[in-house]
């Protein structure tokens, strides 16, 4: 899925790049006025109007106000990988891997595959271990979870801290 995801957001960025003229400028805020602006939007206004995050994305990156649909897609994506930063840094590799290392797509999409340990993606096999060994003893769920608590030990993929 977070293949998808990440192809998804390359596409929508690359297209939307095409049509405002090639490369996308991260740093697009004007700040030789009093008041900042982004893409000519002063900052009063987009407090005053609760613009959100999508939408001062969209000025920044797009020097353009984006259709609804596109900036709450962009909130959806920051919000689904808030407590998950490694993924974030994972989609973004393969992104640049894709689109300006002249990779192709499967080998771009593969070396994330490469990343997966102990501190990305390895909890599954921690969670593995543990639900096993509980298994093996006999253990209910809740006096699984129990001992966890007691032993001061998260499931791992479970309670993310947030």
């Amino acid at each position: 899925m977070l293949f998808f995801f990440t192809l998804t957001v390359y596409l929508l960025f690359s297209k939307l790049g095409e049509k405002s003229g090639g490369e996308m400028e991260l740093h697009s805020a004007n700040h030789q006025r009093e008041e900042p602006c982004y893409a000519g939007v002063p900052m009063s206004t987009i407090v005053e109007q609760g613009f959100g995050v999508g939408d001062v994305i969209s000025l920044l990156w797009f020097k353009r106000s984006l259709p609804r649909y596109c900036t709450q897609f962009i909130e959806i994506c920051i919000m689904l990988c808030a407590d998950h930063w490694s993924l974030c840094l994972c989609a973004h590799n393969t992104i640049v891997t894709f689109s300006k290392g002249g990779k192709d797509l499967v080998s771009a999409s593969s070396q994330r595959l490469l990343t997966i340990g102990p501190r990305f993606g390895g909890a599954i096999d921690d969670a593995a271990r543990y639900f096993k060994d509980a298994y093996d003893k006999g253990l209910s769920p809740y006096e699984f979870v129990e001992g966890m608590k007691k032993k001061g030990i998260r499931v791992p993929e479970i309670g993310h801290s947030i």
